[in-house]
């Protein structure tokens, strides 16, 4: 099959640290080429991948400002009106959803995988503009927050076997991977290191807002917390392997949950809220435990040697590897194939 993968501008393919969508788009594209498919990728210059590279923005990372990205987009579109008629299928992954306002110079089926949550406005715009547009969902929990779309399956993301390592003994303390930001709890991850008095370690992306530089004003009179800001590669891969747990309070309804499949393939368990799509991860008191309330949560950090580490692996090798999601979205082109 010739498939064309199109990545936002914004990160490059792969990214080298914050990226999780960047970092699927990579994961699926390379394991299409690795299955005998002839596959492009539309990116920004300094991507690298094992599939033909059509570069066609800098990569935006700080400097996404609204000229920059409407130069990426232009260029982008320019592009794929000149070569989609070479392609079976597009596959994009674009969050602002403006291939819909191009549908006329796409020469080809496509596929659209909603990443990020949408807001009432898009929805209703995709509703009334493009009511057969092909969706695909990343969660179950996200495709039934946006009824009425034309869903044409659910696929969760998926990792190959061999990235994170898995590890039997662990260091005696608590992760927490993500951002420095208040929808996804870390002011209850402060609260737990003090309540606890358990060992943890933070690392997190911070940003310029009020939440994140006071987060990092208390965790600094907090004793046992060590920060490490934003993290990737081997050391990523060591403070997951390692962590008695992996703490997600997240207080809204996220899409998927990245983070929580990285642990489970470092054989980690995950404590979170049951929101979003983590329920379709966690399967409670199998490779986590679920929380409401902080002295829940205390309880479950307690019951953590209850759970089997090697269980922990064995739930992502069987649910979130890269070969199971590229066979899902392949299962994806067909249909689509077949109806248009």
């Amino acid at each position: 099959m010739k498939i064309l993968q199109i990545a936002p501008p914004v990160f490059k393919i792969p990214p080298d640290g914050y990226g999780g969508t960047e970092r699927i788009i990579y994961y699926l594209t390379e394991e299409l080429v690795k299955q005998g498919h002839e596959v492009s990728i539309l990116a920004s210059v300094d991507s690298k991948t094992n599939a033909k590279l059509i570069p066609y923005s800098d990569s935006l990372r700080g400097k996404n400002d609204s000229r920059s990205l409407f130069r990426a987009y232009n260029n982008l579109f320019e592009i794929i009106a000149d070569v989609s008629k070479n392609y079976d299928i597009l596959h994009f992954h674009l969050s602002n959803l403006n291939q819909f306002l191009f549908t006329a110079r796409i020469k080809a089926p496509f596929l659209t995988t909603i990443h990020d949550p949408l807001s009432d406005e898009k929805v209703k715009w995709i509703m009334e503009k493009m009511p057969k547009a092909f969706l695909s969902a990343i969660s179950n929990s996200q495709k039934e927050s946006y009824k009425g779309l034309n869903w044409i399956g659910v696929q969760h993301h998926g990792l190959p076997k061999d990235l994170f390592d898995f590890s039997e003994n662990t260091d005696g303390y608590l992760l927490y991977l993500g951002k420095l930001a208040e929808e996804k709890g870390f002011d209850d991850i402060l609260r737990l290191a003090y309540m606890s008095k358990k060992k943890f370690k933070v690392a997190a992306k911070k940003d310029d807002k009020p939440f994140s530089k006071q987060s990092i004003k208390i965790m600094k009179q907090l004793t046992g917390i060590e920060y490490f800001e934003e993290v990737g590669g081997d050391l990523k891969k060591s403070l997951l392997a390692k962590a008695d747990g992996l703490i997600l309070p997240i207080r809204w309804n996220e899409p998927f949950g990245l983070v929580a499949i990285e642990a489970l393939a470092s054989g980690t368990p995950v404590i979170a809220r049951k929101k979003g799509a983590l329920p379709e991860i966690i399967n409670e008191a199998q490779n986590g435990f679920f929380f409401t309330t902080l002295h829940e949560a205390l309880e479950r950090i307690d019951r953590l040697p209850e759970i089997k580490r090697e269980n922990c692996r064995k739930s992502f090798e069987e649910n979130f590897t890269v070969e199971k999601m590229t066979a899902g979205y392949i299962r994806f082109y067909l249909k689509i194939l077949e109806q248009s």
